[in-house]
């Protein structure tokens, strides 16, 4: 609850999940979740590389209003965007939004009582597992990328070994 031009305001419980493809199973999350009021659970699958496509995501955040909070089971279920993850928390933050990541309790704005050292270190820490949500996002791409090459390698490799007996048994008829 918040007091707005002498006004009672009650504030919202938003859980934002997200998982980055149609076969994920949200899950994981919404087990994380059980027990805590929460008022409304956007569920959202949709990739975390961007915030700008994620409709769900967007919807929620122009229902937000100050003293509201934002409930994420992880940074990277927020994004895998570095800088984008970055923006969009000190966006939140500055509506007068709190965030909560249920793995990581420093990353709790509601409950940030060191004033400037603890938004110093949440900062910090911030900063450190968005770039880590991202980079986990490139090895995902790379590792897909060289699974990807390997499986044709070794098509190509049985392709060109059938055609390679084929045409010698080819020969052999001659």
């Amino acid at each position: 609850m918040s007091v707005k031009e002498g006004k009672l305001i009650m504030s919202k419980v938003f859980a934002y999940i997200r998982v980055s493809t149609r076969e994920q199973k949200e899950d994981r999350q919404l087990d994380s979740i059980r027990g805590l009021k929460v008022d409304e659970i956007i569920i959202e699958k949709a990739s975390g590389k961007n915030f700008v496509g994620r409709e769900k995501y967007q919807a929620m955040k122009s229902q937000l209003r100050a003293g509201d909070l934002v409930i994420v089971h992880s940074i990277d279920r927020f994004g895998r965007n570095y800088k984008q993850i970055c923006n969009e928390w000190e966006a939140i933050v500055n509506m007068g939004v709190d965030i909560q990541v249920l793995d990581m309790p420093v990353l709790n704005t509601r409950d940030n009582q060191n004033g400037l050292t603890g938004k110093l270190i949440t900062d910090i820490i911030l900063k450190l597992l968005g770039y880590v949500a991202e980079r986990e996002r490139l090895n995902i791409k790379t590792r897909q990328s060289e699974g990807i090459a390997s499986a044709s390698s070794v098509v190509l490799k049985q392709k060109s070994r059938k055609i390679l007996l084929e045409l010698m048994n080819f020969i052999k008829m001659d």
